[in-house]
């Protein structure tokens, strides 16, 4: 477990300034919101920011390794006698802190924004709950895929596979809300309004298995892949 904390600090390090941009982001924005403060500027916050958390993990862990091979980084990593699936879970775990710092900085803008406007705040938790666990299963999707894809490629599978139930839902009126977290997060996200939601726990259980399914995955295929060649 030491290795795993160890690798995930050093990763959370390396994103700092990412951390910091979207931090200051998120409070100046959130200046800008209490200005005209109302329901629907609240629940507009939440939606836009969840996609942003959402989304800033995929891209930060989707080119986690290609930079450690660049780098040759990974090499002394590895050399320390750390296994390969301990160095995967390592990034995912680092991805879950840097979600984490966003996922807490949201919930509290969010509490202190409804509770000027007198809002109940019980609820916000919650979803903050689900944000956070999907943000880490797009990161486990997205270390699946860059374990054997250039970054590029890497970011447009894994938007395909998180974001596949819309184009099936638009095609076939086919829904994948209970099967994918990224689907269900959107739609408990879009029917929130500061009410207990009797499902809200469904994109956390369903990120919980994505999160174990890619991992143990990227794990198997990264046992068996060269990292001594420094990727083009």
């Amino acid at each position: 477990m030491k290795p795993v904390l160890l690798i995930a600090i050093n990763f959370l390090r390396t994103q700092w300034v990412v951390v910091t941009v979207m931090a200051t982001y998120m409070v100046l924005i959130s200046g800008f919101f209490s200005l005209h403060e109302q329901r629907q500027e609240i629940l507009f916050y939440v939606q836009i920011h969840a996609t942003y958390i959402v989304f800033l993990a995929m891209v930060v862990a989707v080119s986690a390794i290609h930079t450690e091979r660049r780098t040759r980084r990974i090499l002394a990593v590895l050399s320390k006698g750390i296994h390969r699936h301990q160095y995967l879970a390592g990034l995912l775990v680092g991805s879950a802190m840097m979600s984490a710092i966003l996922c807490l900085l949201l919930g509290s803008i969010t509490a202190w924004m409804s509770r000027r406007e007198g809002l109940a705040i019980g609820s916000i938790a919650p979803l903050v709950g689900d944000i956070f666990m999907v943000a880490i299963a797009a990161a486990a999707v997205a270390l699946f895929y860059s374990v054997f894809l250039h970054p590029l490629l890497a970011t447009a599978a894994t938007s395909v596979t998180l974001t596949l139930p819309f184009v099936l839902n638009a095609a076939y009126g086919l829904s994948g809300q209970r099967l994918f977290p990224v689907v269900g997060l959107a739609n408990l996200v879009q029917r929130f309004n500061f009410q207990p939601l009797h499902n809200g726990g469904t994109p956390a259980v369903a990120a919980m298995v994505w999160i174990a399914l890619f991992w143990v995955a990227g794990s198997a295929i990264f046992a068996r892949r060269d990292v001594t060649i420094s990727p083009e």
